[in-house]
């Protein structure tokens, strides 16, 4: 009767791994898993594709041997050495949520910017286990968001230039913006409307 119990926990313990590896080969979200000493473990299928890898074997390397591949940096350009890496930080017991990064391969020629979570994994006791990391690609978003601000400056100087009487209002009438021919005629500044 034990070793049909042992058996059955064995088969169940099987299948939950099996299941918790098909939920994280198919996150949407890069993940990585390094051992404490930097020494990766893991990077699910998402991670695996936005750095450009094609294989687990090829990312199984310490943080540090990285550095020959990627060139990670402030999103002022300021590039990173190593220990400032989001993984770095994370394995010195730094919680990371939303750290954006400039990423580029240098071999390949890409750049990109990733937004990066992580922590370390801890046990019942509280001493570390591991360390996850989280990796989302936003550099479309980044682009639009530059896009926006451009189009914005824009039409700010094209407000502010028009020889006529210009003023912005908001769906519920509210004054958003006014030209210096609005301020001329009517004596409010665009920061009083």
């Amino acid at each position: 009767f034990a070793l049909r119990k042992m058996q059955e926990s064995k088969e169940l313990l099987r299948e939950q791994e099996s299941q918790l590896q098909t939920i994280i080969e198919n996150l949407t979200e890069g993940l990585a898993v390094s051992d404490l000493d930097g020494q990766l473990q893991l990077f699910n299928r998402a991670a695996l594709d936005l750095h450009g890898f094609n294989t687990l074997d090829e990312c199984r390397q310490h943080l540090s041997q990285f550095a020959d591949t990627f060139e990670l940096s402030a999103m002022d350009g300021t590039a990173w050495p190593v220990e400032q890496w989001p993984l770095a930080r994370i394995l010195r017991g730094e919680s990371l949520r939303g750290l954006e990064v400039r990423v580029r391969h240098i071999q390949a020629g890409w750049q990109r910017v990733f937004n990066y979570g992580g922590t370390l994994v801890r046990n019942a006791g509280g001493q570390p286990l591991m360390a996850i990391l989280t990796i989302s690609d936003i550099t479309e978003s980044k682009q639009m968001e530059k896009t926006l601000r451009e189009s914005e400056a824009r039409l700010h100087t094209l407000v502010q230039t028009i020889p006529d009487l210009v003023w912005l209002k908001d769906a519920e009438s509210v004054y958003l913006s006014c030209n210096p021919m609005f301020e001329r005629l009517y004596g409010a500044k665009e920061a009083d409307i």
